[in-house]
Protein backbone atom coordinates (compact mmCIF):
# COMPACT_ATOMS: atom_id res chain seq x y z
CA UNK A 1 0.00 0.00 0.00
CA UNK A 2 1.06 3.11 -1.17
CA UNK A 3 2.05 6.53 0.85
CA UNK A 4 -0.79 8.34 -0.49
CA UNK A 5 -3.57 5.16 -0.43
CA UNK A 6 -2.87 5.20 3.29
CA UNK A 7 -3.52 9.02 3.80
CA UNK A 8 -6.12 8.95 1.22
CA UNK A 9 -8.00 5.92 3.48
CA UNK A 10 -7.21 8.02 6.70
CA UNK A 11 -8.41 10.80 5.45
CA UNK A 12 -11.99 8.70 4.53
CA UNK A 13 -11.80 7.17 7.93
CA UNK A 14 -11.45 10.77 9.72
CA UNK A 15 -14.78 12.07 7.11
CA UNK A 16 -16.78 9.16 8.28
CA UNK A 17 -16.14 9.35 11.82
CA UNK A 18 -16.90 13.16 11.88
CA UNK A 19 -20.37 12.41 10.35
CA UNK A 20 -21.20 10.02 13.08
CA UNK A 21 -23.05 12.04 15.66
CA UNK A 22 -23.10 10.06 18.80
CA UNK A 23 -25.84 11.49 21.94
CA UNK A 24 -24.55 10.88 25.25
CA UNK A 25 -28.47 10.70 26.09
CA UNK A 26 -29.29 7.58 23.53
CA UNK A 27 -30.48 4.93 25.05
CA UNK A 28 -31.61 1.33 24.38
CA UNK A 29 -32.69 -1.84 26.85
CA UNK A 30 -33.97 -5.30 26.02
CA UNK A 31 -35.36 -8.81 27.40
CA UNK A 32 -34.33 -11.86 26.19
CA UNK A 33 -37.55 -14.08 26.11
CA UNK A 34 -37.63 -17.84 26.38
CA UNK A 35 -39.35 -18.35 22.73
CA UNK A 36 -41.42 -21.60 24.33
CA UNK A 37 -41.50 -20.56 27.31
CA UNK A 38 -42.90 -17.27 26.69
CA UNK A 39 -43.64 -14.49 28.58
CA UNK A 40 -45.95 -14.87 31.66
CA UNK A 41 -48.97 -12.10 32.61
CA UNK A 42 -47.70 -11.10 35.59
CA UNK A 43 -43.64 -10.62 34.23
CA UNK A 44 -42.88 -7.21 34.34
CA UNK A 45 -39.51 -6.22 32.70
CA UNK A 46 -38.20 -2.71 34.58
CA UNK A 47 -35.41 -1.26 32.65
CA UNK A 48 -33.61 1.40 34.72
CA UNK A 49 -32.39 4.11 32.11
CA UNK A 50 -28.90 6.15 32.61
CA UNK A 51 -27.91 9.04 30.27
CA UNK A 52 -25.57 11.43 30.64
CA UNK A 53 -28.20 14.37 31.97
CA UNK A 54 -30.89 14.24 34.45
CA UNK A 55 -33.63 14.53 31.71
CA UNK A 56 -33.67 14.00 27.75
CA UNK A 57 -36.43 15.40 25.30
CA UNK A 58 -37.28 12.70 22.29
CA UNK A 59 -38.91 9.69 20.64
CA UNK A 60 -39.21 6.17 22.43
CA UNK A 61 -39.34 3.44 20.50
CA UNK A 62 -40.56 -0.42 21.00
CA UNK A 63 -38.24 -3.27 19.54
CA UNK A 64 -39.78 -6.45 19.28
CA UNK A 65 -38.28 -9.74 17.88
CA UNK A 66 -40.41 -12.73 16.85
CA UNK A 67 -40.71 -16.30 15.86
CA UNK A 68 -42.77 -17.26 12.93
CA UNK A 69 -44.49 -19.26 15.69
CA UNK A 70 -46.06 -16.17 17.39
CA UNK A 71 -49.88 -16.97 17.11
CA UNK A 72 -50.70 -13.37 17.22
CA UNK A 73 -51.25 -10.39 14.69
CA UNK A 74 -50.61 -7.91 17.15
CA UNK A 75 -49.54 -7.94 20.87
CA UNK A 76 -50.93 -5.79 23.27
CA UNK A 77 -48.72 -4.12 26.37
CA UNK A 78 -49.01 -1.89 29.26
CA UNK A 79 -45.78 0.63 29.30
CA UNK A 80 -45.56 2.83 32.91
CA UNK A 81 -43.64 5.86 33.13
CA UNK A 82 -42.22 9.27 35.52
CA UNK A 83 -43.12 12.18 33.66
CA UNK A 84 -42.72 15.89 34.66
CA UNK A 85 -45.89 17.06 35.75
CA UNK A 86 -46.57 20.63 35.24
CA UNK A 87 -46.62 20.99 39.35
CA UNK A 88 -42.91 20.82 39.00
CA UNK A 89 -43.06 17.15 40.12
CA UNK A 90 -43.41 13.93 38.80
CA UNK A 91 -46.46 12.00 38.07
CA UNK A 92 -46.51 7.85 37.03
CA UNK A 93 -47.83 7.74 33.67
CA UNK A 94 -49.32 4.33 32.23
CA UNK A 95 -50.18 3.93 29.01
CA UNK A 96 -52.06 0.79 26.84
CA UNK A 97 -50.55 -0.18 23.49
CA UNK A 98 -51.47 -2.58 20.76
CA UNK A 99 -48.31 -3.16 18.75
CA UNK A 100 -49.20 -4.48 14.80
CA UNK A 101 -47.24 -7.58 14.04
CA UNK A 102 -48.94 -8.40 11.23
CA UNK A 103 -50.67 -7.01 8.29
CA UNK A 104 -54.84 -7.92 7.39
CA UNK A 105 -53.20 -10.90 5.34
CA UNK A 106 -51.37 -12.00 8.12
CA UNK A 107 -48.06 -11.33 7.02
CA UNK A 108 -45.28 -10.44 9.14
CA UNK A 109 -44.72 -6.58 9.25
CA UNK A 110 -41.61 -6.54 10.49
CA UNK A 111 -37.97 -7.17 8.79
CA UNK A 112 -36.11 -10.64 8.91
CA UNK A 113 -35.62 -13.80 7.37
CA UNK A 114 -36.18 -16.94 8.27
CA UNK A 115 -38.35 -17.85 11.50
CA UNK A 116 -37.31 -15.11 12.83
CA UNK A 117 -38.99 -11.36 12.76
CA UNK A 118 -38.09 -7.66 14.35
CA UNK A 119 -40.43 -4.48 14.45
CA UNK A 120 -39.73 -1.01 15.60
CA UNK A 121 -42.61 1.12 16.17
CA UNK A 122 -43.03 4.34 17.77
CA UNK A 123 -44.77 4.47 21.24
CA UNK A 124 -44.13 8.27 22.30
CA UNK A 125 -42.31 11.02 19.00
CA UNK A 126 -42.39 13.31 22.40
CA UNK A 127 -41.45 11.70 25.39
CA UNK A 128 -38.88 12.91 28.54
CA UNK A 129 -36.65 10.26 29.45
CA UNK A 130 -35.86 10.43 33.17
CA UNK A 131 -32.23 9.55 34.27
CA UNK A 132 -32.80 6.47 36.73
CA UNK A 133 -36.47 6.47 36.45
CA UNK A 134 -37.88 3.29 35.57
CA UNK A 135 -39.66 1.96 32.70
CA UNK A 136 -41.79 -0.74 33.62
CA UNK A 137 -43.14 -2.89 30.46
CA UNK A 138 -46.02 -5.63 30.50
CA UNK A 139 -47.94 -7.41 28.31
CA UNK A 140 -51.59 -7.89 28.62
CA UNK A 141 -52.82 -10.44 26.54
CA UNK A 142 -55.25 -12.96 27.03
CA UNK A 143 -53.75 -15.40 27.80
CA UNK A 144 -51.30 -16.10 30.77
CA UNK A 145 -48.37 -16.79 28.61
CA UNK A 146 -47.59 -15.34 25.00
CA UNK A 147 -45.27 -17.99 23.35
CA UNK A 148 -43.22 -17.09 20.00
CA UNK A 149 -41.39 -13.79 21.15
CA UNK A 150 -37.72 -13.44 21.45
CA UNK A 151 -36.71 -10.35 22.34
CA UNK A 152 -38.39 -6.56 23.81
CA UNK A 153 -36.90 -3.54 24.53
CA UNK A 154 -36.93 0.29 24.57
CA UNK A 155 -34.73 2.66 22.30
CA UNK A 156 -34.86 6.26 23.37
CA UNK A 157 -33.86 8.66 20.50
CA UNK A 158 -32.92 12.03 21.79
CA UNK A 159 -33.73 14.99 19.76
CA UNK A 160 -31.08 16.47 17.80
CA UNK A 161 -29.29 19.44 19.95
CA UNK A 162 -27.49 20.65 16.69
Amino acid sequence: MTRKSRAMGLLVAAAAMASCSYNPNSYSCFSTIDPTEGWAYGNTFVYMPEITDSMAQGRLKLMVRHTNDYEFSNLWLEVQSQQPADSGHVELLTDTFCISLADVYGNWRGSGSGATFESLDTLYSDFTLINGAPLRLRHIMRPERVEGLEKIGFIFEPYSTE
